[in-house]
């Protein structure tokens, strides 16, 4: 898991480096044919849109990860 929070100054370009980094993970996945998963958070809307696609959950308004049963 990978957690960049914005409040503790993870910056944009930080945050494209590590994306950039996923990107030759992937390569060596197929290279090597092993599989991998990665969790990343980060604030909304301060990731590329080309990796929109992978996002999983966004957490907005009163949308919390753990739910009250």
């Amino acid at each position: 898991m990978v957690d960049t929070p914005n409040k503790e100054g993870i910056d944009r370009n930080n945050l494209i480096n590590n994306l950039v980094l996923l990107d030759k993970a992937q390569e060596y996945s197929e290279i090597y044919s092993k599989e991998y998963q990665i969790i990343l958070t980060t604030g909304v809307g301060t990731y590329p849109e080309t990796y929109g696609n992978n996002v999983f959950l966004t957490l907005v308004d009163e949308k919390y990860l753990l739910k009250e049963k």
